[in-house]
C-alpha cells in the first residue's frame, strides 16, 4: 500500500480523496482470521475509494 503514487493509505474513509485501505488490520481488525475468511476478507484485500481527483491524474494510478 505504500508504494502507491497517488492514493493514500486511509486513517478513515468519507473523503473527497481517492483513499485505500487493508479491510484486516482496519474496519475488521477485531474479527477472528477464521471469521474474517468465512467473509471472505483476506490479509491481502485491498478498499479503494475513488475520490474526485482529475479524471487524467487518477487514470494512470498504479502501485510502482
Amino acid at each position: 500500500m505504500t508504494s502507491f503514487r497517488l492514493v493514500r493509505p486511509a486513517l478513515r474513509l468519507g473523503g473527497v480523496e481517492s483513499l485505500v485501505c487493508l479491510p484486516s488490520r482496519t474496519s475488521h481488525q477485531d474479527l477472528t482470521p477464521e471469521e474474517r475468511r468465512h467473509l471472505e476478507i483476506s490479509d491481502g484485500l485491498i478498499r479503494t475509494s475513488v475520490g474526485i481527483e482529475d479524471y487524467e491524474d487518477l487514470q494512470g494510478v498504479t502501485a510502482r
